[in-house]
């Protein structure tokens, strides 16, 4: 791979930063979720990682290998330079075989193309890639238990529900997923809903700020009730008992 070249117009900076992170660049790279960093050869991200002169590199994911051959040779290819060679030439050798004889309708001659092509991609990465599957695990982690805790709603979510209902008989708008992102919010506490970000939010008489909850916003506020107090939603109050009680 082609170091990135330091630049005529670098500032005194840029160049101490260009040499610390490329030339000759740190002494170890590590990538998690590295099939998501490398994910398409487009990117800047991709360009900036293969231009690391950095030869130690350590690449980490939970996903499947086989969820994408082309994931896996950009992932090898970052790791290995050159390991798999070109993109064109990775498609003929490997990629095309081995998924033309994954198909359900494939020839007993792709099928066998298939299982050549799968076994010497995986000596080839056998030199170089380590994997475990959850069984590792098993023996450290503590036995998995599950528990449903059903919370009552608060009364401003119950009335925000209302609210969202009068909404929905007002526009004609019965839309489940609309209905699902609008709710959801209220679910976890109405201050979600209403105060997402106060740094940035509009005018309250600006037609941005009329949302389906805004008129009951103005009651509450009317009324000196504060919708960010925690006990506005019961599921916040839930989890921060059972942190307290775990601490």
């Amino acid at each position: 791979m082609k170091p990135v070249e330091p630049s005529e117009e670098d500032t005194e900076q840029e160049a101490f930063l260009r040499a610390a992170l490329f030339n000759p660049g740190p002494d170890i790279v590590v990538l998690d979720e590295v099939h998501s960093m490398l994910k398409s050869n487009d990117t800047i991200i991709f360009r900036v990682l293969k231009g690391l002169a950095t030869r130690l590199r350590l690449g980490l994911t939970g996903s499947p290998l086989q969820n994408n051959l082309y994931e896996i040779y950009r992932m090898s290819n970052w790791v290995r330079p050159d390991c798999f060679e070109t993109e064109a030439s990775f498609t003929k050798k490997f990629q095309a075989p081995i998924m033309a004889g994954m198909a359900s309708d494939c020839s007993s001659t792709q099928a066998e193309k298939q299982k050549q092509a799968s076994s010497e991609m995986h000596q080839l990465m056998a030199t170089f890639t380590h994997r475990r599957d959850a069984k590792v695990l098993a023996k450290d982690l503590p036995f998995l238990q599950e528990t449903t805790i059903h919370v009552r709603p608060s009364r401003f979510q119950v009335n925000l529900f209302r609210e969202y209902r009068k909404y929905q008989a007002d526009s004609g708008n019965n839309s489940f997923l609309a209905q699902y992102h609008a709710l959801r919010p209220v679910a976890n506490h109405p201050a979600v809903l209403i105060h997402p970000d106060e740094t940035n939010n509009p005018e309250a008489d600006t037609p941005a700020a009329k949302e389906w909850w805004t008129d009951f916003s103005d009651r509450a506020q009317d009324g000196n009730n504060n919708l960010k107090e925690i006990e506005h939603g019961g599921k916040i109050v839930m989890l921060l008992q059972i942190i307290g009680e775990n601490l």
